[in-house]
């Protein structure tokens, strides 16, 4: 996560000492826990240790970075084939870690450069049950990774919600991801608050509920159309 202050010998005390089992474990500490951990000797021979004023700016920035740009949180993930690159890109097309999570690897494989079997192990280390664990523990611990900085300035589908159904000639998935990404909001049932019900072939039952609370529907044509207009049109 790019903590500053958080360097090797900091984190081999902190495995050492039992404190810090996996980086979960990090957004629990206190300054208490930390400011006597051994850093090592002095030029005198004395024991050097972190000291309360270097344990409270510590933990200063460990809480602060629970609000970094969503990038680092899925670098920091450790995924197979994932660096800062791979992660810069996701973040471009994903406005959070619960759109990734939904991504399919026919989705992920989109994204310039990722390819296809780093989209495939994306999906599989994201669906391990450790995985999941983990970053459930990250979360309850509140991290809230910020969407990056050219997905947070784009505001053109701002309070509008929309629900998407039916085959598309490009995935859901990416045409909800697209939706976010410009400020939309996504839902997956249509109710009187729906902006739009965007229907593609094979709809069923979400467009006759759209029908009946005369929700405007649009087809991928008039959905292009509204895109194209409010300055967000699909790549």
């Amino acid at each position: 996560m790019d903590i500053k202050g958080l360097g090797e010998r900091l984190v081999e005390q902190l495995v050492a000492s039992g404190l810090v089992k996996d980086p979960a474990d990090l957004y629990a500490l206190t300054a208490e826990q930390v400011e006597h951990l051994e850093m090592g000797e002095t030029t005198t021979g004395n024991v050097r240790r972190v000291g309360r004023k270097n344990a409270e700016k510590l933990i200063a920035e460990i809480q602060a970075s629970k609000g970094q740009e969503l990038w680092r949180f899925i670098r920091a993930l450790g995924l197979p084939f994932v660096g800062e690159g791979t992660s810069t890109r996701m973040a471009r097309v994903y406005p959070s870690l619960a759109a990734v999570q939904e991504a399919s690897a026919d989705d992920l494989a989109k994204i310039p450069d990722v390819g296809r079997q780093t989209a495939e192990s994306i999906v599989a280390g994201l669906a391990e049950p450790d995985m999941q664990a983990f970053i459930a523990r990250l979360f309850a611990a509140g991290i809230a990774p910020r969407p990056s900085e050219d997905v947070q300035a784009r505001e053109q589908l701002a309070g509008l919600t929309f629900v998407v159904t039916g085959t598309l000639s490009q995935s859901r998935e990416l045409v909800k991801a697209h939706l976010q990404r410009y400020g939309g909001r996504v839902a997956g049932s249509v109710t009187k608050k729906t902006s739009f019900l965007v229907a593609g072939e094979d709809a069923g039952g979400k467009l006759e509920k759209a029908n009946e609370l005369k929700v405007p529907v649009l087809d991928e044509a008039h959905l292009n159309t509204l895109l194209h207009d409010r300055g967000a049109p699909l790549p």
